[in-house]
Parts: structure tokens; C-alpha cells; sequence
């Protein structure tokens, strides 16, 4: 099954950190095999989430972000110490965890055709409105969209991609129980204004820990440490969202969120 994990916010979606944790959680808990992808290139990569870059170091670096089919894109991929005849994986993140080349000119889809169908394929999709944003999406058979907690951005999103959402589940990014201003928005009004049904939405609560993990490369130990958190530990919160979030993929391989 091939799931694009996409936000048309780029401040607010946090989606390559939570695509980081969800894999994970997807591995060690669930026990699932997954193929990472991403559509473009930036200086906060998924592999950096699991300090298997030098970004860990702290260094300051140039900001960057380069889509599938631009001409930067190609240069920094190839330029990489790419192999000629590349393996299907560039590495191996963690158990269950592996990370694929990037797709290069030679390839027709955004998601690698070579990815064995027991395997879930998850592809980091850029917020950029480029021609690969809109060929990843219409590519995977799950979209998880990440919104803002903000009922006016909702709306806008759901006037502009109506067409997506019949495949997609979403989830509300940086969640708060504390914003209380009228432009909030809780999941219980996300089902009542869109009338999306209740198992099709989720939230990603804002957690401190999280945020760090994701900074300094250490989203394996973070997962690790609080997978079997008790109701007493400050991130269990947020761990059950994680939690959720997997469970409304796998339902959905199965065909349960349509």
C-alpha cells in the first residue's frame, strides 16, 4: 500500500517528523516492514530524524528544498556519491525501518514499483505546489493530510483539494486541548463541519520530547522509551495519538477507511 504523507501548510505540518515516529511506531509495535521515500530533497531529510547524517551535530547549514523533476534536484542526488546501478535501499534506519534512493529521471513513479507488495511504502510528499506534489498524490492510495488547528485553514483545504479527499485520512498537527480561540478546531467539530467519519481523524498533539527527538536524531530511542509508557508519563498522550495514527493506516490497507 502506498501512503503520501503530505501538508499544504508548510509551518504547520510537521510531517516528516511524524512520518518518522509513525514508521516507527508501525515497526515496533505493529511489527510491519516499511519502504521510506521522499519526493524531494531537503536539509532536514528523514534520515536525519534517525541521526544517520551529520545533522545531529548541529551545524549550521543552508536551507534548502529541492522537488522531484527541478534540475537542483537531479545535481544534489547525483552529485551524493550515488552508485550508477543504486541498490533498492540506501539504508536500513532501524529494524523494519528502510530508507530507498530517491527516485531519479529513469523512474516513472514517485513511489518505487520495486517495493514488495507485503511491505507498506510511505512517501515524504513536499508542501511545495509543484508537479511532483500533485503526481505523489494522485500516485498513493492513502493520502494523511496534515492540517493546522485552525477551522479557516480547513476549510480552504477542503474547497481546494476536494478531489483527494475521499482517499485520505487526516490529522490535526501540533494539537492543543488548551486553544480555545474561536478559530480552533477540536476533532469532534472537524467530523461535524466536514462530516468525515470519526476513525478518519486524528490528532498529533505538540510534545516537547518529541520536538527534541526529531532536532538531534534520536527518534528510534525516543519511540523505544515511551512505547510502553504508562498513563503517568508525560508522553503517553502523545504516544496513544502515535498509536492511533498507525492503526488508521493499517485499517485502511485493509480497505476499512473507505
Amino acid at each position: 500500500m502506498k501512503v503520501a504523507f503530505w501538508s499544504d501548510f508548510r509551518k504547520e505540518g510537521g510531517v516528516t517528523g511524524t512520518l518518522a515516529a509513525v514508521s516507527a511506531v508501525c515497526a515496533l509495535q505493529y511489527h510491519k516492514d516499511i519502504a521510506i521515500n521522499s519526493n524531494h530533497l531537503s536539509d532536514h531529510s528523514i534520515q536525519d530524524c534517525f541521526g544517520k547524517t551529520p545533522f545531529s551535530e548541529k551545524k549550521e547549514r543552508a536551507q534548502y528544498c529541492y522537488c522531484y523533476g527541478e534540475p537542483e534536484y537531479f545535481r544534489m542526488l547525483w552529485e551524493g556519491c550515488r552508485p550508477v546501478k543504486p541498490p533498492k535501499i540506501k539504508c536500513q534506519l532501524m529494524e523494519g525501518l528502510y530508507l530507498l534512493y530517491p527516485p531519479d529521471l529513469l523512474e516513472p513513479s514517485l513511489f518505487r514499483e520495486t517495493v514488495p507488495k507485503e511491505m507498506l511504502s510511505f512517501l515524504d510528499v513536499t508542501a511545495e505546489h509543484h508537479s511532483a506534489t500533485s503526481q505523489a498524490l494522485e500516485e498513493a492510495d492513502i493520502v494523511a493530510v496534515f492540517l493546522p488547528q485552525n477551522m479557516a485553514a480547513i476549510r480552504i483545504f477542503f474547497e481546494r483539494y476536494s478531489s483527494l479527499i475521499p482517499k485520505s485520512i487526516f490529522f490535526i498537527s501540533n494539537y492543543r486541548r488548551s486553544y480555545k480561540r474561536k478559530a480552533g478546531c477540536s476533532p469532534a467539530q472537524f467530523v461535524r463541519n466536514f462530516s468525515i467519519e470519526s476513525h478518519r481523524v486524528g490528532t498529533i498533539p505538540h510534545n516537547e520530547d518529541f520536538a527534541e527527538a526529531y532536532e538531534e536524531g534520536k527518534m528510534e530511542h525516543f519511540i523505544r522509551d515511551n512505547l510502553s509508557c504508562t498513563p503517568k508519563n508525560r508522553n503517553y498522550s502523545f504516544m496513544h495519538q502515535l498509536f492511533a495514527a498507525a492503526e488508521m493506516i493499517l485499517r485502511s490497507k485493509e480497505g476499512e477507511a473507505h
